[in-house]
């Protein structure tokens, strides 16, 4: 597969920037950081990936739910459900890519360090 380093920098920056991975997970969007946390405990990944692809789309819902394979109605109720459980609104930019650019960090330390996320969710510290 191929694909541009520009799409990986701001990952490769952060993941090299500091040798302690856990004060990076901490200052992942509290958010994202719950829902890891909620998604480790209880198996459950559907609402962090909706979240994900919606933000990519640029929180487009057609463009989403095609890309999920869902009825524009199922993303509808999806979406109203997962942005009523968040405690801080993703009505600006950089609040939405905040919370992008932390999914994407969680998501490369799943893939990476098999076992420290589930750690890190399960008994590390708040985010800051």
């Amino acid at each position: 597969m191929y694909c541009e380093f520009y799409d990986y920098a701001i990952l490769y920056l952060m993941e090299t920037a500091s040798g302690k991975k856990h004060d990076q997970l901490c200052a992942c969007h509290p958010d994202v950081v719950r829902m890891i946390r909620e998604s480790c405990r209880e198996g459950e990944d559907e609402r962090l990936n909706t979240l994900y692809v919606y933000l990519r789309n640029d929180c487009s819902p057609t463009r989403t739910s095609q890309q999920l394979y869902l009825h524009r109605n199922t993303l509808l109720y999806r979406l109203k459900k997962i942005m009523d459980e968040l405690e801080f609104p993703i009505e600006q930019k950089q609040d939405k890519d905040y919370m992008l650019f932390s999914i994407q960090m969680m998501r490369l330390y799943r893939n990476k360090y098999a076992g420290l996320l589930e750690e890190f969710a399960l008994s590390g510290p708040e985010p800051v």
